[in-house]
């Protein structure tokens, strides 16, 4: 229960910080989450908080680096191949080995293997935090990428020395080779599981969509429980878990590419699921890492106060050395980007260090042999103060020499391309073997909504649930008054989205009892003599029967959306009315076979898929900047989402 509260106040604090964050835009959000959790250091259940590293590294970091790389433009990261494998692994080594000789041998506290110690600690990067400080300014797109692709593999450089400096220390035998064998069996070892089981799980992903088992419940939680899995399976074999965690996530950003329109639905949710969890990890990391410094800071002034100065020094030199070693590294061309001062200076203050840096601080054993581990506590301290350092001198120097992130296109250029793409897919469309119905079925609709929701997401699906279970309660309350006979159900049962999606075996078992009972039925009307008229008066009766459920319907959801209606969702309340009118029309308009379902559900993708697929040649040509593409795309996605509520799209399209 204590652990469960202390989770609890956690989250708490991150979405107070969170909403603070979005009314002072003026102070990195890092910073607010870092003073919140301070303060909540405060709270006498929080107030020894003590970080558990193995624990931290799985369920916070793994999950992070998993989603930053299944969120990786592949084709960016091919082509840097060797400049991230100089600065994630020949700049960490060079890092890390030249301030650990400067610190032993300008400070004779420091063994040399316990000063390699504390410079394997503070040298990576971290994702989070490179994000954090640069997330409202406008950093040159080849500086991010590199410093993106640098947070997510030196992890594994600064862990894998950290660990041979501790093996030296408490064994007092350095081998070189030795070294050498086991960095490169951790480093390339933890690429190469990550590969094998990222390719193991995508293929059972393919499978389970190749079988129409992949529901968005079943795929989703298995991509949640992906970066888990993987993480343990590498450490227990001795490898690096961070980087197979990366490995893997880029192979799944691989799948995404190729597969984007494989199943709607499930693309929609994995995104939002993701995007939800990633950004409440977020939280976490810099509410834990504030949560920590004061204790920090408690235990500095309870053993050794009179050190705090000399280790304050100390952090300050080792974050000078490091922004020399980076600007210089760059600078000399070592990494192949040619950079001129302006971008090695930015790359150099990019290089922000996170809770990965305070978790291997943490992970200091308490003693080395009989003997209480050697200034444990200060290199603690030290790192904490490097985080810090790193996290408020590019917040500061950033807003002094990068303009703020803007827009890169106008609202014209926005909707000319729009219109284009849309044009450029409905004439692709044209050129395919649909039915014409099929085709004007889905030309309409794209035009009539311009292709594109651009208002709230959230918003919109809680109104379509809210009109979806308005109108089951009118049929309901209907068909208990007398009104309407108990068949309006299955009606409304038919055209509402949420009851559609019922499990494979049971759809399956319906159809075929349904099936059975209208061929009885069909055989048994055919025998008897007034055939004709009684199908006439059927069909008489369920035109009538529809017009009456329509009524009611359009009341409900009418009355529902003028209940709902403020100043704020009027968008959403549009779309919410005409995805009513297309279901509805689309039903009674028409009686379609699961045949003419089939191909609908095909051209609505391939229509998306025209429209992505526009967007990517006009990036390639140059024609359309990053952001706009960007953009669209996101929209598109939109629209996606739009089509399979509206039911225009079934739960597997």
């Amino acid at each position: 229960m204590e652990i469960f509260l202390m989770i609890t106040m956690i989250m708490v604090t991150g979405l107070i910080a969170n909403v603070i964050g979005r009314l002072i835009t003026w102070i990195p959000l890092a910073f607010i989450q870092i003073a919140a959790g301070m303060l909540l250091s405060l709270i006498p259940p929080l107030a020894h908080f003590q970080m558990q590293p193995e624990l931290f590294l799985l369920i916070i970091i793994a999950p992070l680096l998993f989603n930053d790389s299944q969120n990786t433009k592949l084709s960016e990261l091919v082509k840097q191949t060797k400049s991230t494998f100089a600065v994630a692994v020949v700049l960490a080594i060079i890092t890390i080995v030249a301030i650990g000789f400067v610190l032993n041998w300008q400070f004779g506290l420091f063994t040399l293997p316990l000063a390699i110690t504390l410079s394997a600690i503070v040298t990576p990067t971290d994702a989070v935090a490179v994000k954090s400080v640069t997330i409202s300014r406008q950093v040159p797109t080849d500086v991010m990428q590199s410093l993106e692709f640098e947070s997510l593999f030196n992890d594994a450089s600064g862990i894998v020395i950290f660990d041979i400096a501790l093996t030296v220390l408490a064994t007092n035998h350095f081998s070189f080779g030795n070294g050498v064998l086991n960095f490169a069996y951790v480093f390339f070892g933890g690429l190469l599981v990550g590969v094998v089981l990222g390719a193991l799980l995508l293929w059972l992903r393919l499978n389970l969509l190749t079988h129409n088992l992949g529901e968005a419940t079943l795929l989703v939680p298995l991509s949640i429980l992906t970066p888990f899995a993987v993480y343990l399976l590498a450490e227990h074999v001795g490898v690096s878990g961070i980087l197979a965690v990366v490995a893997t996530g880029m192979l799944h950003a691989y799948q995404q590419a190729r597969l984007r329109l494989t199943s709607t639905r499930l693309q929609v949710v994995n995104k939002e699921v993701w995007t939800i969890l990633s950004d409440t990890l977020n939280g976490f990391v810099f509410v834990i890492l504030g949560l920590l410094l004061p204790n920090v800071v408690i235990s500095m002034t309870q053993t050794s106060v009179a050190l705090m100065p000399l280790c304050l020094f100390i952090a300050v030199l080792i974050y000078a050395m490091m922004l020399f070693v980076r600007f210089m590294f760059v600078r000399l061309n070592f990494a192949g980007h040619n950079w001129h001062g302006r971008e090695s200076w930015l790359f150099s203050l990019g290089g922000v260090h996170g809770t990965m840096t305070l978790a291997m601080a943490f992970s200091l054993p308490l003693t080395l042999g009989q003997k209480a581990f050697p200034f444990r506590t200060e290199i603690i301290f030290i790192a904490a103060a490097v985080i810090v350092i790193s996290l408020l001198v590019p917040a500061l120097a950033f807003p002094l020499v990068l303009p703020a992130k803007s827009s890169a296109f106008t609202q014209d250029e926005l909707k000319q391309t729009r219109a284009s793409m849309i044009n450029y897919a409905l004439d692709r469309l044209n050129d395919e073997n649909y039915d014409s119905r099929i085709q004007t079925m889905v030309r309409d609709n794209l035009r009539s909504q311009n292709g594109f929701f651009t208002g709230n997401q959230k918003e919109l699906l809680r109104l379509i649930e809210g009109m979806n279970e308005a109108n089951a309660d009118a049929i309901d309350a209907a068909v208990q008054a007398g009104i309407l006979p108990p068949e309006a159900n299955k009606i409304t049962k038919r055209l509402l989205v949420k009851y559609k999606h019922g499990h494979l075996f049971h759809g399956l078992w319906a159809v075929a009892q349904r099936v059975w009972f209208t061929k009885r039925r069909i055989k048994h009307i055919q025998s008897m003599p007034d055939f004709a008229e009684r199908v006439a008066k059927i069909k008489a009766q369920h035109h009538e029967l529809l017009d009456q459920v329509k009524e009611i319907l359009t009341e409900a959801t009418n009355t529902y959306l003028d209940e709902e209606r403020t100043a704020q969702n009027r968008e959403e309340i549009a779309m919410v009315h005409h995805i009513f009118i297309r279901r509805w029309s689309q039903y009674a308009q028409r009686t379609i076979t699961e045949d003419m379902q089939t191909q609908l559900n095909d051209a609505y993708v391939q229509a998306f898929q025209f429209e992505y697929q526009y967007l990517q040649n006009q990036l390639s040509n140059n024609k359309i900047s990053q952001g706009l593409a960007k953009e669209l795309s996101e929209q598109v996605s939109s629209s996606e989402l739009v089509q399979f509520e509206a039911g225009l799209l079934d739960g597997e399209a």
